[in-house]
Formats: structure tokens, sequence, C-alpha cells
């Protein structure tokens, strides 16, 4: 499943899902549009992207991947944010490619360029 992949946080392995379910979730929890969504994901590579973006969009896919697996959800996204702290950078780096993963190929490269 694109976008889909376990990562060890909070003390165990989790599923993790970056799709549409995933998006509105993190679109309600941000107060943004799809397109401001957008901009959000070409912040990433300039670093601009904010604290509450990066934990939301873990939330937000933590969340969903525990809802695909049937899995009860023992969090919000403010624990998400503690287990962060603890994590180890390489989880991290496993999340984002999964992200990457999940993002549309072609079409928008020249909008989140110009972003």
């Amino acid at each position: 499943m694109r976008g889909f992949t376990e990562i060890k946080i909070g003390g165990k392995k989790r599923p993790l899902h970056f799709g549409t379910n995933q998006t509105i979730k993190f679109c309600e929890a941000q107060g943004i549009t799809l397109n401001q969504q957008e901009e959000v994901y070409a912040k990433m590579s300039t670093g601009e992207i904010t604290g509450s973006e990066v934990r939301d969009l873990i939330w937000s896919a933590l969340d969903d991947g525990a809802r695909i697996k049937k899995i009860e959800r023992d969090f919000d996204a403010e624990t998400v944010g503690d287990w962060m702290d603890d994590a180890d950078q390489s989880e991290m780096v496993k999340a984002f490619s999964a992200l990457t993963d999940s993002l549309p190929k072609g079409g928008s490269k020249k909008k989140a360029k110009a972003a």
C-alpha cells in the first residue's frame, strides 16, 4: 500500500499511513485547505515547516494507520508529540519517506517548486 509503513514510536511498532483519510485529518487539525496542505509539503524541503505541522502529520498518519489495521488508538496529537521527542531519528526519516511515497507523481511538481 502506497504511503504505508510501520515505525517504532511510543514504545512499540505502529502502523502509519499517508493518504486521503490522513490528509483530511491533517487539514482539519491544522484548519487548512487542500491547497494550503500542498504549501506545507513544499515548506518541508526548505525547513520552514512548523512544529505543529510536523506533529500533526505524524499524528494523522498514525491515527489512520491504526484505523486501517483496526488497532485501538491509545494516543492523541499531544501524546504523539511526546513520543516524537524520544523517537529514534531513523524512525522519523522512515515516516517522512512514506509521506514522500504517498504524494502524487508529476502534475503538481511545478506548483511545489513555485511555492
